[in-house]
């Protein structure tokens, strides 16, 4: 960490531990239980399955795994208003530094995971039936939204559904084979 680097009081731990808008939690110098002196140390945070750092911090006796991303927003913007999350930029979740981050909406949130490419649904490639999820095989809804939903599919299960049917398979292909007509193989 930087001399130069800015370090700020995490709320509800003011004296404990800080944070800087780099994204790194520090300890302070603090006497233990036993009357000792413990000379504060910087964290190194654990990284979940979804690839957010957390630590773990203790006040009173009690643990509590609290997100870098939200400690380091809460510190330097402020708390999390009413209906919003944190918002992580270019840099994606690993990146907890101050000017990777911002307090958004989920709307803002989904449509920031589609535009990084980071969507689970806008890296798909082939639908369950491994129809190809390119246009013109892009339902209307897919294709201003960024989600890859299969236009075949999708108007085989209408037409089985106005039936009160399942959907048919044979029907899916023969629907995607004509929208596909004419279409350059990949």
């Amino acid at each position: 960490m930087s001399v130069n680097e800015r370090w700020l009081p995490i709320a509800g731990y003011e004296g404990i531990y800080e944070v800087s808008a780099r994204g790194g939690v520090r300890s302070l110098d603090r006497i233990g239980p036993t009357g000792r002196k413990v000379p504060g140390r910087t964290l190194r945070p654990t990284v979940n399955a979804s690839g957010y750092p957390a630590v773990v911090l203790y006040r009173d006796g009690a643990a509590r795994k609290l997100y870098v991303h939200r400690i380091v927003l809460s510190a330097f913007v402020g708390p999390c208003p009413e209906g919003m999350e944190a918002l992580h930029g270019p840099s994606g979740q690993g990146d907890p530094a101050l000017s990777n981050l911002r307090w958004g909406t989920h709307a803002e949130n989904v449509a920031d995971t589609i535009a990084d490419g980071n969507h689970n649904q806008a890296r798909k490639t082939r639908c369950i039936r491994n129809h190809l999820l390119v246009d013109p095989n892009l339902t209307t809804s897919a294709a201003r939204t960024g989600r890859r939903g299969c236009l075949a599919c999708n108007r085989a299960q209408g037409r089985a559904r106005s039936r009160g049917e399942q959907i048919d398979r044979a029907e899916a292909d023969q629907l995607y084979a004509e929208i596909m007509k004419g279409t350059p193989a990949c």
